[in-house]
């Protein structure tokens, strides 16, 4: 079985009991209308000179932050180190549902993701919504990082994500974009389609996973037609000021690479590397030795068996059983 995982930190740890979420100022008066565009940007700045990115790190979880696991705030503090300056972005559950009310009321966003039980699906949409509107890095928190985000790309990146092994699907896990970006608000436009259709539009069959790649697509479509989502590694141009890069989930002992001591298990082998082979990321932290690292709070059942977001996807993306 191949895993992939995905999951990552976005917290502000104040101490070994105390968690503390930093809230992103933005317009009360904002509204995003029907067709998702975003009206009222919320001042979330880049570092002087460097990506284009806000330098927000979001991520989201069905609990709240105190209830997480010490591998996840091991990881966390040890992320937060990596990039200092950086503006903490966390959502449980109730916080994603109260953003779509306040952001996205006009839309049916707010009513998908308050009647979906499976907690990965509404972490897509969730994920989707915030990067659309404030711009900055989400990862799942899960994921391991190895360089500081801002090193992740080229300053003229405005979206990144994540191929998986094969190159056949986004990894929606790991996305960085500026605020307003056409992908993800294509995205969330495919989003209602993919209820309305059972999932059977997209070439995945996921909606995270599925949403990402359709507005990539039509990015692509519309501002560089001879490109393919699976032709693009490096940052290419696109369009009058984007350009876009993807990254390569791949085991850490294909293609050149060399496994660590502590990443002989095939469950910790899946590494994230650039178009030049360098090593950005890990999809998880070597010590996550079961599907749930610990516990993300969103963790869904399978024939009788407990998985975390990241592999229930790749499971009924594969048919692994």
């Amino acid at each position: 079985m191949l895993p992939w995982l995905f999951c990552l930190p976005c917290i502000a740890l104040v101490s070994s009991t105390s968690l503390v979420r930093l809230e992103v100022p933005s317009d009360a008066s904002s509204r995003t209308n029907l067709d998702y565009r975003v009206h009222h940007t919320p001042k979330v700045t880049s570092t002087a000179g460097s990506s284009r990115i806000p330098h927000q790190y979001i991520t989201t979880g069905h609990y709240a932050l105190s209830n997480l696991s010490h591998e996840f705030r091991d990881n966390i503090n040890r992320v937060t180190g990596m990039n200092p300056g950086m503006r903490l972005r966390y959502l449980s559950d109730q916080d994603c549902y109260d953003y779509l009310q306040k952001h996205y009321n006009e839309t049916e966003l707010p009513t998908f993701y308050k009647k979906e039980n499976i907690g990965m699906y509404r972490g897509d949409i969730c994920r989707a919504a915030v990067l659309a509107k404030e711009g900055g890095y989400y990862l799942d928190m899960d994921i391991y990082p190895l360089v500081p985000f801002e090193e992740f790309t080229r300053p003229e990146v405005t979206f990144m994500t994540v191929l998986t092994m094969g190159r056949t699907a986004l990894l929606n896990a790991m996305m960085a974009a500026t605020p307003g970006h056409p992908i993800l608000l294509d995205s969330l436009k495919a989003i209602p389609e993919w209820y309305r259709t059972q999932g059977h539009w997209n070439l995945t069959g996921q909606l995270g996973m599925g949403a990402t790649w359709d507005g990539l697509s039509k990015f692509l479509s519309n501002n560089c037609p001879t490109m393919a989502v699976t032709g693009i590694s490096a940052p290419v141009p696109c369009g009058k000021d984007d350009s876009i890069e993807l990254f390569d989930e791949v085991w850490c002992d294909k293609n050149g690479h060399t496994c660590p001591a502590d990443r002989q298990e095939s469950i910790v082998k899946d590494g994230i590397y650039d178009s030049t082979g360098r090593q950005i990321a890990w999809s998880r932290f070597s010590t996550c030795k079961t599907f749930s690292c610990g516990g993300t709070g969103r963790q869904e059942q399978s024939a009788g068996v407990s998985f975390s977001e990241a592999q229930l996807k790749k499971q009924m993306l594969l048919g692994i059983q």
